[in-house]
Protein backbone atom coordinates (compact mmCIF):
# COMPACT_ATOMS: atom_id res chain seq x y z
CA UNK A 1 0.00 0.00 0.00
CA UNK A 2 1.11 3.58 -0.26
CA UNK A 3 1.74 5.75 2.51
CA UNK A 4 -0.79 8.11 3.22
CA UNK A 5 -0.28 11.95 1.80
CA UNK A 6 1.85 10.70 -0.88
CA UNK A 7 -0.43 11.12 -3.83
CA UNK A 8 0.34 12.75 -6.69
CA UNK A 9 -2.36 15.18 -6.71
CA UNK A 10 -5.07 16.35 -4.39
CA UNK A 11 -8.15 15.06 -6.67
CA UNK A 12 -6.72 11.55 -6.18
CA UNK A 13 -6.08 11.94 -2.53
CA UNK A 14 -9.34 13.41 -1.96
CA UNK A 15 -11.19 10.36 -4.00
CA UNK A 16 -8.91 7.82 -2.15
CA UNK A 17 -10.33 9.22 0.86
CA UNK A 18 -13.77 9.14 0.57
CA UNK A 19 -13.50 5.61 -0.50
CA UNK A 20 -11.92 4.78 3.09
CA UNK A 21 -14.19 6.47 4.57
CA UNK A 22 -17.08 3.95 4.37
CA UNK A 23 -15.33 0.63 5.77
CA UNK A 24 -17.66 -1.68 3.97
CA UNK A 25 -16.72 0.27 0.39
CA UNK A 26 -13.07 0.03 1.53
CA UNK A 27 -13.16 -3.48 2.45
CA UNK A 28 -14.69 -3.99 -0.98
CA UNK A 29 -12.11 -2.49 -2.88
CA UNK A 30 -9.76 -4.57 -1.05
CA UNK A 31 -11.23 -7.89 -1.82
CA UNK A 32 -12.14 -7.03 -5.36
CA UNK A 33 -8.21 -6.33 -5.78
CA UNK A 34 -6.96 -9.29 -4.08
CA UNK A 35 -9.47 -11.28 -6.52
CA UNK A 36 -8.02 -9.07 -9.41
CA UNK A 37 -4.55 -9.80 -8.64
CA UNK A 38 -5.24 -13.18 -7.77
CA UNK A 39 -6.81 -13.81 -11.25
CA UNK A 40 -4.14 -11.74 -13.52
CA UNK A 41 -1.67 -13.56 -15.48
CA UNK A 42 1.43 -11.52 -16.93
CA UNK A 43 2.64 -11.40 -20.25
CA UNK A 44 5.34 -10.44 -22.57
CA UNK A 45 4.65 -6.63 -21.69
CA UNK A 46 3.48 -6.38 -17.98
CA UNK A 47 3.71 -8.51 -14.87
CA UNK A 48 0.86 -9.73 -13.08
CA UNK A 49 1.23 -6.35 -10.61
CA UNK A 50 0.70 -4.10 -13.57
CA UNK A 51 -1.93 -6.35 -15.10
CA UNK A 52 -4.00 -6.55 -12.17
CA UNK A 53 -3.53 -2.97 -11.43
CA UNK A 54 -4.50 -1.65 -14.85
CA UNK A 55 -8.32 -3.30 -14.52
CA UNK A 56 -8.87 -2.02 -11.12
CA UNK A 57 -8.17 1.34 -12.17
CA UNK A 58 -10.60 0.86 -14.76
CA UNK A 59 -12.85 -0.58 -12.64
CA UNK A 60 -12.16 2.54 -9.85
CA UNK A 61 -12.76 4.93 -12.17
CA UNK A 62 -15.70 3.39 -14.09
CA UNK A 63 -17.78 2.91 -10.08
CA UNK A 64 -16.71 6.76 -9.14
CA UNK A 65 -17.67 7.94 -12.15
CA UNK A 66 -20.77 6.76 -12.71
CA UNK A 67 -22.28 7.28 -9.48
CA UNK A 68 -21.47 11.26 -9.94
CA UNK A 69 -25.11 12.54 -9.76
CA UNK A 70 -24.00 15.95 -10.79
CA UNK A 71 -23.15 14.40 -13.98
CA UNK A 72 -26.77 15.50 -16.10
CA UNK A 73 -25.78 18.57 -18.72
CA UNK A 74 -23.68 21.34 -18.77
CA UNK A 75 -23.40 23.19 -16.02
CA UNK A 76 -20.65 25.05 -13.41
CA UNK A 77 -20.82 22.43 -10.80
CA UNK A 78 -20.61 19.15 -13.34
CA UNK A 79 -18.11 20.67 -15.51
CA UNK A 80 -15.79 21.15 -12.44
CA UNK A 81 -16.32 18.02 -11.35
CA UNK A 82 -15.55 16.47 -14.44
CA UNK A 83 -12.49 18.29 -14.36
CA UNK A 84 -11.57 17.12 -11.44
CA UNK A 85 -12.15 13.42 -12.01
CA UNK A 86 -10.44 13.59 -15.23
CA UNK A 87 -6.75 14.39 -13.57
CA UNK A 88 -7.16 11.64 -11.18
CA UNK A 89 -4.29 9.30 -10.88
CA UNK A 90 -6.41 5.69 -10.70
CA UNK A 91 -3.90 3.37 -10.91
CA UNK A 92 -2.48 4.67 -7.73
CA UNK A 93 -5.28 4.43 -6.44
CA UNK A 94 -5.34 0.81 -7.76
CA UNK A 95 -2.19 0.17 -6.55
CA UNK A 96 -2.89 1.04 -2.80
CA UNK A 97 -5.94 -1.50 -3.52
CA UNK A 98 -3.84 -4.60 -4.57
CA UNK A 99 -2.19 -6.99 -2.14
CA UNK A 100 1.74 -6.87 -1.00
CA UNK A 101 3.75 -8.87 -3.02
Amino acid sequence: MMPENSWTNCETECVRSWLIKDPATHYNWIATGRDIYLKAQPDEKSSKREIAQRILAGWLKKTVEDGNLLDYGETLYSDLLNAALSVVKWDEIAQSYLPEE
